[in-house]
C-alpha cells in the first residue's frame, strides 16, 4: 500500500481493532451505537466488509493493521 490512511481514519481502525474484534478476526459491535457507527465509516473507506452484527477487514485494511 502506498497510501497512508488519513490518521482519524487509521486511530478508528486501530480502535476497532482492539475493542471489536472477535477472537476469530471479525468485528462485532455488540449493537452498541457507537461500534455501529465505526464500522460504518469503516466500510465507507474500504476497511471493512459489512455482514452480521459488524464485519470482516478487507485486503486493505488488513494490510493497514499489517494483520496480513
Amino acid at each position: 500500500m502506498n497510501e497512508k490512511p488519513e490518521p482519524a481514519i487509521y486511530a478508528l481502525a486501530l480502535m476497532a481493532h482492539q475493542y471489536l474484534e472477535t477472537d476469530g478476526g471479525e468485528l462485532d459491535h455488540l449493537g452498541m451505537s457507537a461500534g455501529e457507527r465505526a464500522v460504518d465509516v469503516l466500510v465507507d473507506h474500504g476497511f471493512v466488509n459489512p455482514h452480521g452484527r459488524g464485519g470482516s477487514w478487507t485486503e486493505l485494511g488488513r494490510k493497514t493493521l499489517k494483520l496480513a
